[in-house]
């Protein structure tokens, strides 16, 4: 029963997100050589001032962390607490043989989406992110605004903070 559940549950999600991906792969098709101008992709890319600056000010204010002068200026920090939360997460995560997958995984993933929303900033060893990345990933020279790789790093940092609640009730049951 569980198996026909998920062969079932597959079929929908596949029929439901089909033609949003026969129109993505005609869009892609039919823009063959088409890429985004490095210089406009640099200006919609994130730079690291932008993850030291909130939208709004935090409960404690932290020296270091501004506050930006519109929420909707590229402020990406996702907050003090949330990211001492997410350290103190991956610090129980990578302790327990049971989480330890998972806390390299939420780890992993904060980092690299972390530098794709830089995309053209980053360069290690002469070897260009966003070069790379159009090379390697179809229709990725398409994408205007690489900085909304922020929202993954956001969501990175709040899983790893799960853990960190998940670490200070053991501590307290403990």
């Amino acid at each position: 029963p569980i198996l026909v559940s998920l062969v079932l549950a597959a079929g929908l999600a596949g029929a439901c997100v089909a033609p949003v991906v026969v129109a993505q792969l005609d869009t892609v098709k039919s823009e063959s050589g088409f890429k985004r101008k490095e210089k406009k992709v640099r200006k919609l890319a994130a730079k690291p001032r932008h993850y030291v600056r909130t939208p709004w000010k935090q409960a404690v204010p932290v020296p270091g962390i501004g506050v930006a002068k519109k929420p909707g200026w590229k402020a990406f920090h996702p907050g003090t607490g949330r990211v001492a939360l997410a350290l103190a997460g991956l610090v129980w995560g990578l302790g327990l043989a049971t989480r330890v997958r998972w806390a390299w995984f939420f780890g992993a993933g904060a980092l690299l989406s972390y530098a794709m929303s830089l995309g053209p900033w980053v360069e290690f060893m002469g070897v260009n992110l966003w070069q790379v990345s159009i090379d390697v990933l179809p229709g990725y020279g398409k994408v205007r605004s690489i900085s909304r790789w922020a929202v993954f790093v956001q969501l990175f940092v709040l899983l790893l903070a799960g853990f960190g609640l998940q670490a200070l009730r053991d501590q307290l049951d403990g």
